[in-house]
């Protein structure tokens, strides 16, 4: 199934150990992704996430994601969010 646009840099999997939760390794990951995609030439950032994982939303609502749509892939449900990168 079509995940991502084709101006959008996808994030397929982000995990975190639970253990290692609330520590900043979320951000950092997330702001690395954002990096390689500045680095090739993408303006938009994109990902999926489960609605219940609240925790993983507030993260991404947090550091600037938006909620597009609400979805189905692969049969489950899913929240789309999309955050446009600025150069540099």
């Amino acid at each position: 199934e079509r995940e991502a646009e084709e101006d959008e840099w996808y994030i397929d999997a982000l995990a975190v150990f639970t253990n290692w939760g609330r520590k900043g390794i979320g951000t950092r990951l997330l702001q690395a992704a954002e990096q390689q995609a500045r680095q090739h030439g993408y303006p938009k950032i994109a990902l999926n996430v489960a609605p219940e994982n609240e925790q993983a939303l507030s993260l991404y609502q947090r550091l600037q994601y938006v909620v597009t749509q609400e979805t189905f892939l692969y049969h489950h449900p899913y929240v789309r969010l999309v955050k446009h990168l600025e150069n540099g």
